[in-house]
């Protein structure tokens, strides 16, 4: 059991800088690497910079960004997430993680955001979404929020009761009684509205009800590439509910032989279909090959971004491929 929690370990841990990093570098003292703004915050003087691999979207670091010059600091404090610049300058290696001394920067493209929601968001007053992430409880009094995905969507959503919010996990199933708060050059936010003896959300499902059960599911096979974040590719059990919620159970073998056996049988199995997977947010999904998993599922925190699926045996996999 040790050696399947170490995998674990390194299965999620933060990806090693590796041959990327060396690029980026030459880049930085030369000709300038070219990126997005990630985040920017004057008020904490904090920006960061991302860089994409050209090559495979999933690839991808974050640094901070720092310079001397005032010049250019009053530039990047005028950067918004999302817009195109190019950076010239070089590493500073810091002991805990790596920040780029800006020499320059020049903008590329400005990003121009869309904030608009669907008629159906913006005229209704309740929905069944599944819970993105929650913010850490309580932020303050009387305050709380929730990120909710709705289709394509994810949604920020407040709350005037956070003990509404206390108890949820990502990926739960909810429905919200809301009404949407639009401001000038922001995003559009859900305020949930509670009332004496109405509760705002009302949970549907509990992902975490199902932790330890032995179930067998149906669905498609999803692929997340190998990431920063991930070492290599791990694929998944999509599986979408009669109201469009949507959930994706990493299949993992219950020793390390049994998980790389699962992984490059449907390694194999993927790429024979590949040409008909498609892009989700930060996965693939292939509607062609279909499975029907039997194991045991395992939600251990409110913050898991997937359920799990402990398989005993490869044969407990079954596939079939939709013509």
């Amino acid at each position: 059991m040790s050696s399947f929690i170490f995998l674990c370990v390194t299965l999620f841990s933060t990806f090693c800088y590796s041959h990327p990093i060396d690029t980026i570098e030459s880049q930085l003292k030369s000709e300038g690497v070219s990126g997005w703004i990630h985040g920017s915050n004057t008020s904490q003087g904090l920006y960061v910079f991302t860089w994409r691999d050209p090559k495979n979207f999933f690839q991808h670091f974050e640094f901070p960004l720092i310079t001397k010059s005032p010049q250019t600091l009053e530039l990047i404090k005028s950067l918004q997430r999302h817009d195109k610049v190019k950076v010239k300058g070089a590493f500073l290696k810091y002991p805990a993680f790596k920040h780029i001394q800006v020499e320059t920067i020049s903008i590329l493209k400005k990003h121009e955001e869309s904030f608009s929601l669907p008629k159906k968001i913006l005229e209704g007053s309740s929905l069944i979404g599944k819970v993105h992430a929650i913010v850490s409880y309580p932020i303050k009094k009387n305050f709380g929020a929730i990120v909710i995905e709705y289709g394509n969507y994810t949604l920020p959503a407040f709350t005037s009761a956070p003990e509404e919010i206390k108890n949820l996990y990502r990926n739960d199933k909810i429905k919200i009684n809301y009404r949407v708060i639009q401001r000038k050059n922001a995003p559009p936010h859900l305020k949930i509205l509670t009332q004496p003896g109405k509760p705002g959300i009302e949970i549907l499902e509990n992902i975490v009800d199902q932790h330890q059960k032995n179930l067998t599911l149906e669905g498609t096979l999803a692929l997340f590439p190998k990431s920063p974040q991930i070492k290599f590719d791990i694929y998944a059990l999509k599986v979408v509910d009669s109201d469009g919620i949507s959930r994706n159970y990493t299949l993992v073998g219950k020793t390390n032989e049994l998980f790389f056996e699962i992984k490059d049988y449907l390694e194999s199995i993927w790429n024979e279909k590949s040409e008909y997977a498609n892009e989700s947010r930060n996965h693939y999904n292939n509607p062609f090959i279909q499975l029907k998993v039997k194991g045991t599922t395992n939600i251990i925190s409110p913050n898991q971004a997937n359920p799990q699926i402990f398989i005993d045996n490869l044969k407990d996999i079954v596939v079939s491929i939709k013509k």
